[in-house]
């Protein structure tokens, strides 16, 4: 499997997850701090694939 397709996978697993995850969430915590948690999850997904990736370098040297 190439690297583009992991990445896709794993993109789609972990947003659909995390959904479910945060409806499971709103019973026990109050509606904004779900989503302030569901989408600081993906902030740091989204960081690490971009430092990964090397896109921060990319844009510095431009």
């Amino acid at each position: 499997m190439n690297k583009s397709r992991f990445f896709a996978l794993f993109t789609v697993l972990t947003w659909a997850t995390n959904s479910a995850v945060v409806k499971s969430l709103l019973g026990e915590i109050p509606n904004m701090q779900a989503l302030f948690l569901g989408s600081a999850v993906a902030f740091v997904y989204l960081l690490a694939v971009n430092l990964k990736s090397g896109i921060f370098q990319t844009m510095k040297s431009a």
